[in-house]
């Protein structure tokens, strides 16, 4: 999180308020620091030789992209209340007086401070002085007044300020621990967080719970998550797990233990998995790429139909990350809208007029759609699981987007909706914008 004011001032507050300690991250200043951190992370510098494989001098120089696309991303997270946009790439607004200036300020200082603070924690970690993440984490969040967290409440009681997100601390946490080289999934596996995905049908689809030469005991139809556990469980569910692969029966109620998440406009799998994801580094607006193909791996798997290019990525990313602050804060993962299914048989995912499912989570590729994407597709049984993709004619991309202008704002608004709703992280919402904006649709 930075304070910043770029060189034209918003309306109330005069050049230059923010100089004083505070970052003024023009291009070339930006530049300047990036060249710092490239100079102490680079091929040259003194920690190269001793690097491991999963730090190589790409991986060094991408990390600094991907913090400074995580802090403008959120930077509405602390400059809130004006109706200036910051403006370039950056979220948030101008503070409007100087009041609103002093406080957000105030904030933003608190923010970086919390950031090296948790950083600090795991220095600890990696060096040995924190026997396990226990400790760690009481070290980053725990009750002692030492805690990054302790520090930060205190930094930010009124009057010296007051963050516009009641819960910027733990989004704090969260995203430097995932920045942390991949902490955010050892921490999964560690805590053994369940996120489930594209199970529930048992029966014949579910594998059997012995292995041969024990007798065969199938899988319970439908198995159920159980919710009498204190384990905190996601179950993440595309278009085809709902139908193709029975997941419909197995529908449970949210609980307090227990969300249950059905994306619209997803398959089991698809284009990102097989074809963009492998070289997506996360900081790239062409993650959001629709995709035609129907041999996602050329002469190994091809289908009669391109493959589906949906959202599913995108919502899996903010379910983990809901997910760990589940368990971090107790706070739960947003209730999720259930997709319309028409009972059959078969069942069925009941569609639009255009072709795209109805219910279930919404994201600006569905909602604002220039394709139908669906979870299902007749031929073999992993093109099935590939769902489809169908590109809107002229015509009808016409008659939905009569201009450029008028898509990028209607795909910008579907998008704020969805990360508001809890179902997009920023970050991402920031790379779908840009995507948008740099596309050739309504032009």
């Amino acid at each position: 999180m930075h304070p910043r004011l770029p060189q034209e001032a918003g309306e109330g507050v005069p050049r230059g308020r923010l100089r004083r300690g505070q970052l003024r991250e023009q291009p070339a200043r930006s530049r300047r620091l990036q060249g710092q951190y490239n100079a102490v992370t680079g091929n040259s510098s003194n920690i190269n030789a001793s690097c491991p494989p999963c730090l190589d001098s790409t991986t060094r120089a991408n990390l600094f992209d991907t913090v400074e696309g995580l802090i403008d991303g959120n930077n509405d997270k602390i400059y809130c209340t004006g109706t200036t946009p910051w403006g370039g790439d950056d979220m948030g607004n101008l503070p409007p007086d100087k009041a609103t200036t002093k406080c957000e300020t105030a904030v933003g200082k608190a923010a970086a401070k919390a950031i090296a603070c948790i950083i600090k924690c795991h220095k600890g970690r990696a060096s040995g002085k924190f026997a396990d993440d226990t400790a760690e984490d009481n070290c980053e969040s725990g009750p002692d007044p030492k805690s990054c967290l302790s520090k930060y409440d205190k930094a930010v009681a009124a009057p010296k300020g007051y963050p516009c997100d009641p819960g910027l601390f733990a989004f704090i946490e969260t995203n430097v621990d995932a920045v942390n080289g991949s902490v955010l999934l050892r921490r999964l596996a560690e805590r053994r967080l369940p996120l489930v995905h594209s199970r529930g049908a048992g029966g014949a689809i579910g594998a059997p719970l012995s292995e041969s030469p024990q007798p065969s005991i199938p899988v319970p139809s439908p198995a159920l998550i159980r919710t009498d556990l204190r384990a905190p469980v996601l179950t993440f569910e595309t278009e085809t797990d709902l139908t193709f692969l029975g997941f419909y029966s197995a529908r449970q109620r949210d609980s307090h233990r227990l969300r249950l998440w059905e994306v619209a406009g997803t398959a089991h799998a698809d284009t990102y998995l097989l074809v963009t994801g492998p070289t997506d580094l996360g900081h790239s607006p062409a993650a959001a790429d629709i995709v035609i193909t129907s041999a996602p791996v050329p002469g190994i798997i091809t289908c009669g139909t391109p493959i589906n290019s949906g959202p599913q990525h995108f919502v899996l990313n903010a379910a983990f990350a809901a997910l760990d602050r589940w368990v971090r804060t107790r706070k739960p993962p947003a209730r999720a809208p259930r997709l319309r299914v028409a009972a059959g048989p078969p069942r069925t995912i009941t569609r639009d007029a255009r072709g795209n499912a109805r219910g279930g989570i919404r994201t600006p590729q569905v909602d604002v759609p220039i394709a139908a994407f669906a979870g299902e597709q007749n031929g073999s049984i992993i093109c099935r699981l590939f769902g489809t993709t169908t590109l809107f004619d002229a015509a009808t991309l016409a008659s939905l987007c009569p201009s450029h202008r008028a898509y990028v704002a209607r795909f910008d608004k579907a998008t704020r909706n969805a990360v508001r709703a809890g179902f997009l992280l920023k970050p991402d919402a920031k790379l779908l914008r840009r995507w948008a904006a740099g596309s050739n649709v309504g032009g």
